[in-house]
C-alpha cells in the first residue's frame, strides 16, 4: 500500500504528512462488505518487517503537566490492542489467547502467540526509542507510547506474565487495572474507563465499528486455526474502531492530548470543575478548613445512601395495567444547583438541642447525627420504607437470619418494623423516617451541626453549562451537534460520581504477579486526601445529593400514597394516574419555581424554557410486573412486545424470552438458561505449555467467562413479609 502517515501538528492541530508515500506490502487483505453492498478491503501488515522508526518515530511527543514525578513524554500516536480467547469448560474451567490484534493510529497488525506479542513489543521499544525509568526518589523519566485496551481487566490478567517489569500502575480493585506502565516504555490504559461504554457503542458510527455479534467464544480454536475472513474482519475493525473513537476524542477536545487526557469518563468532569473551582482560591481554603476527621467521615460513610429502589410488596407478582411513570429530570444535577449543603465546619451539638430544636436548627444548618428508635414501625399506606437493613443495627435480627421474626419485620432490605434500631442519617432522612414510621420514642447518640449554602457558585456554574449544552443539542441531527450531545449528556452524568469518591480505600499492588493489598490507617487516607490538589470536593456534600433525591421522589410517592408501585432512584410508577395530575402540576409548578430562582433553566433551540428538576411523564405501560427491586416487566402494547429490567438479565435477552413466553412465565423459579450473565473464573498460574487438539501452545493467568443461567428468585424472608403484609392490610380493611 501506499502509506502516508499524518499526525497533528502541536501548535496549529492541522494534519501533516510525516512520510514520503512508500510500498509496504500487507501480511494479509481482509474483505469487507457495506451495508449498501459496496465491497471494499483492509491491509494487514507484519510488525516484524514493518518500518516503524522511518514511519512514526517523528510524531511529536506530549508531556504531562504539573507538580508530578513522571517526567515522560508520550508519543502522540493512538495505539489500541485486543485478544481473542478459547475457553475450555474443565473443572475448573481455563482460558487462553490463540490471536491478538494491535493497531497505531490506522495500521494494523496480527499475531498468534504470546511470544509474537513479546517481539512486538521489543520492536516498538527498539524502533521509537521507548523506555520508563524510575530513580531512588520515586521520578520518572523516559519516552513512552499509550495502548489503549477496551477491558483492560479482561487483557491484563492474560499478558501480565508476559509484559516486562512494571514502573508504575493503578489498581483500582484486585484484577481490575486502571492503567499500567511498563520499563518498556508501553503503558497501557482502559477504554472502557475512558469512555465508560461496551466496545461495540465506544465505535459505533465509526468507519470501522465494531461488527455486529461476536465471534462464537464456544468454538475452540488454537494459535494454528485458521480463521475465516469475517472473523479476521471482527478482529480488524475491534481494534481499528477503538482508534479512530481515541483519535477523534483528542481532535475533538483541544485541552487533551495523548499525555495529560483523564483515565476515566468522571475524569473530565473532575478536571473542568477544579479548574473552575481553582479561579476563586476561597474555595480551597473552605476545603481545608472543613476537614472531615476519622470519627466524622465514619458518620458520613454510615449515613450514605444511594437512590431509592424498592416495590410496593402489596403488588409483587400481580399483573397490573395502565401504569403510569414519572421521572425527574437530572435530579442529581438539580439538587447540586438548587439545595443546599454542608457549607461551614461540623460542630457537635448536644443531643437534647438536635431533638428539641430539630425544626428550628434545620431552616439554617445540615444536621449529621446517629439515632436510636424504640418500637418503630412502618405507617404509611404505599409500603416502602426508607431505613435500610444494611445501615442499621437492629435488635434480634441478624442478616444471617432467613425468615421474619415477631418484633423486627424485614421488607426486602428495608426495615418496616423493629423493636429497637441504631442507624446514622441526615436532617433530610430523619424528615421522611418521622413521618412516614411511627415510633415509640427516640433518641440522639451524638449529633453535629454545619451551616447549610448552595454549592459554590464555580462548581454550579460548570454543572449548568453541561445542562445548558445537552438542552441545546437535544434532537439535533448534525454530527457534530450529536457528538457534542452526547459528551454533555455523559459529563452531566458524571458530576454526581465525582462528588462521592470514597477517601478510605483498599489499594492492590502487582508484586511478583501476586495482588497484594495495601490499607493505610485511616486518619493517613484523609490526611493525603486533603493534602492533595487534586481534591477539592467535600465528601459530606456529595452525601447530601442523593439525601435530597430521594426527598424530592419521596414528593411524588407521598402523592399517589396506596397506589405507588415501583420506585428506582429518580423515578416513581403509580397507578390511577387521573387522579393526581393536579396534584404533580402543583408539585411541578413549585420545582419550576426552585430552578428559575437558582438559574437552573436551559433553553431549546426553538427557545422553550427546560427547567431542571421537574418530572417528566412517560408513556403509561399497559402492562407492568415486578417481583422485586430491579426485578420487572413492562409491556406499552398489550404485552405482544414485553421489556425486561433484571439484575443480571442482559435487556435484549430478557425482552426476547418474556416476549416469546409472556408474563405468566416472570414467576418465582423461572430459568432463563440464557440469560447474558457470565460468571469470571480467574486462573493465575504462571506460563506453562498446554496442548490443545494437538497444538501446543504457551500460556498463564487467564480469566474463563462463562455462561450462567439466571433463576428468578424470591428469596423466603420475603416472601413470608409479602404475606405478613398482606394479611394486614386485610385484617385492616375488615375492621
Amino acid at each position: 500500500m501506499f502509506l502516508p502517515y499524518y499526525y497533528q501538528d502541536a501548535h496549529t492541530r492541522a494534519f501533516a504528512v510525516n512520510t514520503t508515500l512508500e510500498w509496504i506490502e500487507p501480511a494479509d487483505i481482509i474483505q469487507f462488505t457495506k451495508d449498501d453492498g459496496t465491497e471494499y478491503r483492509e491491509e494487514v501488515f507484519d510488525f516484524r518487517t514493518f518500518p516503524f522508526k522511518k514511519v512514526f518515530a517523528d510524531a511529536p511527543l506530549r508531556q504531562k503537566r504539573g507538580k508530578n514525578k513522571d517526567k515522560i513524554f508520550y508519543y502522540d500516536l493512538v495505539a489500541t490492542f485486543d485478544i481473542e480467547t478459547t475457553t475450555i469448560q474443565d473443572d475448573p474451567p481455563y482460558s487462553f489467547m490463540y490471536h491478538w490484534q494491535f493497531c497505531l493510529e490506522d495500521v494494523v497488525f496480527f499475531g498468534r502467540t504470546w511470544q509474537d506479542f513479546q517481539d512486538l513489543l521489543a520492536i516498538l521499544q527498539k524502533e521509537l526509542n521507548l523506555s520508563i525509568n524510575e530513580d531512588k526518589d520515586g521520578q520518572r523519566t523516559g519516552r513512552g507510547l499509550v495502548v489503549y485496551v477496551c477491558n483492560l481487566s479482561f487483557e491484563f490478567q492474560f499478558c501480565r506474565y508476559y509484559l516486562p517489569p512494571l514502573v508504575s500502575s493503578l489498581f483500582t480493585d484486585k484484577y481490575k487495572p486502571l492503567f499500567v506502565a511498563t520499563s518498556s516504555g508501553i503503558v497501557f490504559r482502559c477504554a472502557q474507563r475512558l469512555f465508560n461504554k461496551s466496545l461495540e457503542k465506544i465505535t459505533k458510527g465509526y468507519p470501522h465499528e465494531k461488527l455486529k455479534g461476536d465471534l462464537d467464544y464456544k468454538i475452540i480454536r488454537t494459535s494454528k486455526s485458521k480463521l475465516k475472513n469475517i472473523e479476521k474482519a471482527y478482529c480488524y475493525n475491534d481494534v481499528r474502531g477503538l482508534s479512530e473513537a481515541i483519535r477523534d476524542r483528542l481532535t475533538r477536545d483541544s485541552k487533551y492530548n495523548i499525555a495529560n487526557i483523564p483515565l476515566t469518563s468522571t475524569g473530565y468532569v473532575r478536571k473542568d470543575c477544579q479548574r473552575a473551582m481553582a479561579k476563586n482560591p476561597e474555595n480551597r481554603r473552605q476545603f481545608l478548613r472543613t476537614k472531615l476527621n476519622p470519627k466524622l467521615y465514619g458518620l458520613c460513610r454510615d449515613a450514605f445512601r444511594g437512590g431509592n429502589t424498592h416495590l410496593n410488596a402489596v403488588y409483587n407478582a400481580v399483573h397490573l395495567h395502565d401504569v403510569a411513570s414519572c421521572d425527574i429530570s437530572s435530579s442529581y444535577p438539580f439538587q447540586c444547583l438548587v439545595r443546599g449543603f454542608p457549607h461551614g465546619k461540623w460542630k457537635r451539638i448536644s443531643n437534647a438541642d438536635a431533638l428539641d430544636h430539630f425544626g428550628t436548627i434545620i431552616k439554617t444548618h445540615c444536621i449529621l447525627m446517629r439515632v436510636v428508635f424504640f418500637d418503630l414501625e412502618y405507617n404509611a399506606p404505599d409500603n416502602i420504607a426508607p431505613l435500610s437493613v444494611s445501615k442499621c443495627i437492629i435488635n434480634d435480627y441478624t442478616a444471617t437470619r432467613k425468615h421474619q421474626t415477631r418484633t423486627v419485620k424485614v421488607d426486602n432490605g428495608r426495615v418496616f418494623k423493629a423493636d429497637k434500631i441504631e442507624t446514622c442519617v441526615t436532617e433530610i432522612d430523619l424528615i421522611t423516617i418521622l413521618s412516614h414510621y411511627k415510633y415509640k420514642k427516640v433518641a440522639i447518640l451524638e449529633a453535629y451541626a454545619a451551616e447549610r449554602q448552595k454549592l459554590p457558585e464555580e462548581l454550579r456554574a460548570t454543572i449548568l453549562d453541561y445542562y445548558k449544552a445537552k438542552t441545546l443539542l437535544k434532537h439535533s441531527t448534525d454530527p457534530d451537534e450529536i457528538y457534542n450531545y452526547n459528551r454533555a449528556k455523559e459529563l452531566l452524568n458524571s458530576t454526581y460520581g465525582m462528588m462521592t469518591q470514597r477517601i478510605d480505600r483498599v489499594n492492590f499492588e502487582l508484586k511478583n504477579n501476586i495482588y497484594v493489598p495495601s490499607v493505610k490507617p485511616l486518619e493517613d487516607q484523609i490526611n493525603d486526601f486533603y493534602n492533595s490538589r487534586a481534591s477539592f470536593l467535600r465528601y459530606d456534600q456529595g452525601l447530601y445529593v442523593t439525601s435530597w433525591a430521594r426527598y424530592q421522589l419521596q414528593e411524588a410517592i407521598d402523592i399517589v400514597k396506596a397506589d405507588f408501585v415501583y420506585c428506582d432512584t429518580d423515578s416513581c410508577k403509580y397507578l390511577h394516574p387521573e387522579k393526581y395530575t393536579a396534584q404533580f402540576d402543583a408539585l411541578n409548578k413549585k420545582l419550576r419555581r426552585m430552578a428559575e430562582k437558582a438559574g437552573a433553566i436551559a433553553y431549546t433551540r426553538d427557545g422553550e424554557a427546560v427547567p431542571c428538576g421537574v418530572f417528566d411523564f412517560e408513556q403509561t405501560y399497559t402492562d407492568f410486573m415486578s417481583l422485586g427491586a430491579k426485578k420487572y416487566i413492562y409491556s406499552y402494547d398489550h404485552g405482544e412486545t414485553i421489556h425486561a429490567t433484571i439484575a443480571g438479565v442482559n435487556k435484549e435477552v430478557g425482552h426476547k424470552f418474556f416476549t416469546s413466553h409472556g408474563f405468566d412465565a416472570f414467576t418465582d423459579g423461572q430459568v432463563l438458561a440464557e440469560s447474558g450473565k457470565l460468571t469470571a473464573y480467574y486462573d493465575d498460574t504462571p506460563p506453562h505449555d498446554i496442548t490443545i487438539n494437538g497444538v501446543t501452545m504457551n500460556t498463564a493467568a487467564s480469566v474463563s467467562l462463562i455462561d450462567a443461567p439466571y433463576t428468578i428468585n424470591v428469596k423466603g424472608e420475603y416472601q413470608e413479609f409479602i404475606n405478613y403484609l398482606r394479611r394486614s392490610i386485610e385484617q385492616t380493611y375488615l375492621k
